[in-house]
C-alpha cells in the first residue's frame, strides 16, 4: 500500500504513511465540503461543527467552526442581516486572526 500514487482530481498523491493517508482524505473533504451550495455548507456547519472562536472584522461577524478535519468560517453582516460568505480551510496560518480567541475544549468533547 506505501509508495503507491493516488490520484484525486487534477492532482496525485504518494502514500507514504498512515499520515499521508490521514492527508488526502482530509482534502478529499475539503474538496467536496467546498462543491456544496452555500446553504448545504451553512446547513452541515451548523449540524456538524463546533464554534471554538469568534471575531469582528469592519462591518463583519466571523464564527469559526471545527468540522472533522477542517475549519469553517462564517460570515455574517449585522446590518442586512445575512450570511455573506463561508470560507474553509485547513492549514494554521489561516487560524492566525483567532489565537488569542480560540476554545478548543469543545473539539475534545464526545
Amino acid at each position: 500500500m506505501f509508495g503507491q500514487k493516488v490520484r484525486f482530481g487534477l492532482e496525485t498523491y504518494m502514500i507514504k504513511s498512515w499520515h499521508s493517508i490521514y492527508n488526502m482524505l482530509t482534502m478529499m473533504l475539503l474538496y467536496y465540503f467546498n462543491q456544496l451550495s452555500f446553504k448545504v455548507k451553512y446547513q452541515y456547519t451548523k449540524e456538524f461543527g463546533r464554534l471554538i472562536a469568534y471575531r469582528d472584522e469592519e462591518k463583519q461577524k466571523i464564527n469559526l467552526y471545527y468540522v472533522g478535519q477542517f475549519f469553517v468560517e462564517v460570515w455574517y453582516d449585522p446590518e442586512t442581516n445575512l450570511l455573506t460568505d463561508i470560507k474553509s480551510f485547513k492549514n494554521a496560518t489561516s487560524l492566525e486572526p483567532y489565537l488569542g480567541e480560540i476554545n478548543i475544549s469543545s473539539v475534545f468533547v464526545n
